[in-house]
């Protein structure tokens, strides 16, 4: 926001008919390959914005490949740490250069469509979900500001979100993680065509590293501070809890709102 309150985008003014699919990933070989040859079956203008985040694997190959066969896709590499979903978040200030938000709001800035999607790299998408996005959404609307809450399959769960949309302006941050910032006049649909992803329970191996601001040459001891102080106070974090949205990690959610005061007096802000 600027002095006055006023919601500055990062996504662009001016925009194309079609759609950007925002992939940001960390060593997903495994995933990657899906979820882009999942998207071959669209007809429509599109492109895919891949973020590579410190990728040791061959994240980056299998995307020149996809390049090679034609597939609109624009590499780019992201080589700060980032905080990760959960307390990490959480103690590190919305407005810092290593802040989910900073690397979302970096990433969605890049895209050049109409219409936004916030594609992960270990999703797939459904042949309905591919009609949906070739013959039912109005590739040029960019007036009537609209957000598509779209299922994704976890294995035995299914999680909802507003994945799909034209009218993203940023992400600031909300406790665990990075909330979206919408046009005033946004309008909200459902649509029962699916994505697919991994099981809820899956802990990838990026999660084992440390807190950036731990060790390294990057550390900051005011945030680990702060980190340190949520493990004591709430238990300590379930890892990737906050990526799975696990119901324990709603619970301290909750917990964390009652006490919102208190941590606002140890510098420790729920929103940015």
């Amino acid at each position: 926001m600027d002095s006055k309150g006023f919601v500055i985008p990062v996504t662009k003014w001016t925009r194309e008919p079609g759609i950007s699919f925002v992939i940001r990933a960390r060593n997903e070989e495994e995933h990657l390959p899906k979820a882009l040859d999942s998207l071959k079956g669209l007809v429509i203008p599109y492109e895919v914005i891949l973020v590579l985040h410190r990728c040791t694997d061959k994240s980056k190959e299998i995307a020149e490949q996809r390049i090679a066969e034609g597939m609109p896709i624009q590499i780019h590499e992201w080589d700060h740490p980032i905080s990760r979903a959960g307390f990490e978040n959480l103690a590190t200030p919305g407005k810092h250069p290593y802040s989910l938000q900073t690397f979302y709001n970096k990433a969605f800035a890049l895209s050049n469509k109409i219409w936004i999607f916030k594609w992960d790299a270990d999703f797939e998408a459904t042949p309905e979900l591919i009609q949906f996005m070739n013959y039912k959404l109005d590739l040029e609307n960019q007036n009537n500001h609209i957000r598509y809450r779209i299922p994704c399959v976890l294995g035995t769960r299914v999680n909802f979100e507003y994945y799909l949309s034209n009218c993203l302006l940023l992400y600031n941050k909300n406790t665990f993680w990075e909330s979206p910032v919408w046009h005033a006049d946004t309008k909200s649909d459902d649509i029962s065509e699916q994505i697919i992803s991994v099981p809820v329970d899956t802990i990838k191996s990026y999660w084992d590293e440390p807190p950036w601001f731990l060790e390294g040459p990057d550390q900051d001891p005011e945030i680990a501070k702060k980190w340190k102080f949520l493990n004591i106070i709430f238990g300590q974090e379930i890892k990737a809890g906050a990526r799975a949205s696990c119901r324990d990690m709603t619970h301290i959610e909750y917990e964390i709102y009652v006490q919102e005061n208190y941590l606002d007096t140890h510098g420790i802000h729920l929103t940015s």
